[in-house]
């Protein structure tokens, strides 16, 4: 296995310290409302407190109301350093060594979670003129008796597709069929510009992922959490024990009044992004090269490239992570949050 960089950690790093670089992230940041800040300030004084190695219990409660299926806060949610990390404890207790998993791609940086944990990813392609939907015939087609799980990101990042119901419904009938798993990665489902999420959860043998971070507007507290049977947590548990212990305290009381607490702060988000969207594919337009499809979820345009480097848009100030990275050489991902203030 090959020790690559994580491509957005690289980019990062890339592109310290340059001044002229667009300031768009992948992510909305909003300021904390007055009762998260309350709560938080209380849990700085709560010295002696040690969160059990699952989550509080009260976070965990609170992740379950907000699940579209009922899930057990006491056996089948595991609290995480986000969802990240919520992905490689997954795939570390899921796998065994040369086991394989499907993916969709374009896709998420599933490649290097996957082979980290003895796994095998094996890339299905989606197209463009197809809108990036899933494949369900080449996705049966990429069924060997190897293969454990299939892994699904709902929206998808980086091409911004939202799959209807039927479409995901196909799918996990499909697994269900050919005996996998179904992970779904649902890290911006409150990242929705046109239509509704239709989530995974609740199917049987589906694991969920989501990122508290991105869905509460704080990404930098990284917090996240896994829902799935109680069989696949206690794995989980295991893997998390021996990587952190816990999470953090603080966090975990921030996210709770975050979740239980008023939701106006929140409710905003989606116009905002809307409109960041809105704006960064009306520059595009505009542009006599570059070219991308209207996304109907999350923060980022999915650029065809049409010839140009994505070397051509970093020394441009553009902060693209090159197409390859997710499986599709010639494309682009450029982040939306931030554009429409940058547009006036």
């Amino acid at each position: 296995m090959k020790r690559v960089e994580m491509p957005s950690i690289a980019l990062e790093r890339a592109l310290a310290g340059r001044t002229d670089v667009l300031p768009l992230k992948g992510t909305i940041a909003a300021p904390l409302p007055a009762h998260v800040r309350e709560t938080v300030l209380a849990a700085l004084d709560e010295h002696a407190v040690t969160p059990p190695s699952r989550g509080h219990l009260a976070l965990r409660e609170a992740i379950a109301r907000s699940l579209p299926a009922p899930a057990d806060p006491a056996r089948e949610i595991l609290v995480t350093n986000g969802a990240m990390h919520a992905l490689s404890l997954t795939f570390r207790a899921l796998l065994e060594w040369g086991d394989e998993v499907i993916v969709p791609t374009p896709c998420y940086f599933f490649q290097g979670l996957i082979e980290r944990a003895g796994g095998v990813f094996v890339p299905v392609p989606s197209r463009e003129d197809d809108g990036w939907r899933w494949d369900p015939e080449a996705i049966e087609r990429a069924v060997t008796a190897k293969s454990r799980v299939l892994v699904l990101t709902n929206p998808n990042n980086p091409t911004g597709y939202l799959p209807t119901r039927a479409e995901l419904d196909e799918l996990l009938v499909l697994a269900d069929r050919r005996n996998l798993r179904v992970l779904t990665d649902e890290a911006y489902e409150r990242c929705i510009h046109e239509g509704t999420l239709a989530s995974a959860w609740g199917a049987p043998n589906v694991i969920l992922i989501r990122s508290l971070g991105k869905s509460l507007a704080m990404p930098a507290w990284r917090i996240g959490f896994v829902a799935a049977e109680p069989a696949v947590i206690d794995a989980c548990l295991r893997e998390l024990e021996w990587d952190v212990i816990r999470v953090n305290h603080v966090a975990q009381r921030a996210a709770t009044a975050a979740l239980e607490g008023p939701h106006d702060w929140l409710n905003e988000l989606a116009d905002r992004y809307r409109r960041d969207r809105d704006a960064a594919h009306a520059a595009i337009v505009e542009h006599p090269v570059l070219s991308a499809r209207v996304p109907d979820a999350t923060p980022f345009l999915w650029l065809d490239l049409g010839g140009l480097s994505p070397e051509d848009l970093l020394a441009a100030g553009m902060a693209v992570v090159d197409g390859a990275a997710f499986g599709a050489p010639g494309y682009a991902r450029l982040p939306c949050a931030g554009f429409a203030a940058l547009r006036g």
